[in-house]
């Protein structure tokens, strides 16, 4: 038998690694199966609940008036799939499609979100607000903000809380700069492009004016179409001697109420009945439980402790 003392170096280091990597994939296992373990006593502990889940399940609605209504909640954007076209494409469907519905609802709770997305999502409310001939309503929560306002315009009134945030018609790229820092710490930047502009704005590179321009002016574009989007919604609605209106100010709904960015103050229920005379509402989409959270941990845990990337969670509190 070899001794160790007199083993090469470099072999007692490759093995002290390879125990140090046999250690850490044990315990990621261990994590693992103690969260998927906490996640399949839950499901087994609401496993009576799991009906209710379907749409309308844990209700009978019979020949009593309602409205259908689907919740957007968090931050909107391609991955959540409370707050993205694909996620919400088959809620919204279903509710629109809903006949005995007197109409559909859009409760919101969201700060925002990107351009894209939100516009994906007004435009399908829109088509099926027009093929399905059914009114919409938004009814906000803790906010109705940026893309989520303009998710809004969809709307044929749109209500919120008193102190909900409602506004923020504004557009932005968020970015940071480093160059001097790594210099300073050493460290040398190499990046290889095809494309002389390929990389105009990368934070460890000396901020470039031209490059900041031609940002800015894909911001102003952007800015204008929800400008747009708004006046041809709202236009008769909004107090435009208001200069701040555009700016991505934000206020509260009670203040939004005298700027006409909203129709009203009220809660759910009396912005339903208000609207279409009924207070029975039948929710599209699981409701915010334990087993919904715990779904996605242990989707985001699979992911974390099997090696794989960290996914986004930009939205996940929203749950």
């Amino acid at each position: 038998m070899t001794d160790s003392k007199n083993k090469d170096p470099n072999a007692l280091a490759f093995d002290e690694l390879l125990k140090e990597r046999r250690r850490d994939r044990f315990w990621r296992n261990v994590r693992l199966f103690m969260l998927m373990g906490v996640a399949v006593a839950a499901m087994i502990i609401q496993a009576p609940l799991i009906s209710s889940f379907k749409p309308g399940a844990h209700e009978q609605f019979e020949d009593e008036p309602y409205v259908a209504m689907v919740a957007l909640n968090g931050a909107i954007t391609e991955n959540n799939p409370r707050a993205s076209d694909y996620g919400l494409r088959p809620l919204l469907s279903e509710a629109f499609e809903d006949e005995n519905a007197e109409g559909v609802v859009i409760q919101i709770s969201s700060p925002g979100g990107t351009p894209v997305q939100s516009n994906l999502i007004r435009e399908r409310i829109e088509r099926l607000k027009e093929r399905t001939e059914k009114r919409v309503i938004v009814v906000g929560e803790e906010a109705i903000a940026s893309g989520a306002y303009l998710v809004a315009m969809a709307a044929d009134k749109i209500y919120a809380q008193p102190a909900s945030i409602v506004g923020s018609i504004g557009v932005r790229m968020t970015t940071f700069g480093a160059s001097e820092l790594i210099e300073k710490i050493g460290v040398e930047r190499r990046i290889y492009t095809a494309g002389e502009k390929k990389v105009e704005l990368d934070p460890f590179q000396p901020e470039n004016e031209q490059a900041v321009a031609h940002a800015e002016t894909i911001l102003n574009d952007i800015h204008d179409q929800f400008i747009t989007e708004v006046k041809n919604s709202r236009g008769e609605k909004i107090d435009f001697s208001n200069g701040d209106l555009f700016s991505g100010q934000y206020w509260t709904g009670r203040q939004a109420l005298e700027l006409g960015l909203i129709d009203g103050v009220a809660n759910l229920s009396d912005a339903v009945e208000a609207e279409f005379g009924t207070r029975r509402i039948r929710s599209y989409g699981p409701p915010n439980n334990i087993l919904t959270r715990m779904g996605l941990l242990v989707q985001s845990a699979v992911q974390i402790f099997g090696g794989n990337e960290a996914p986004k969670v930009e939205a996940v509190w929203s749950f």
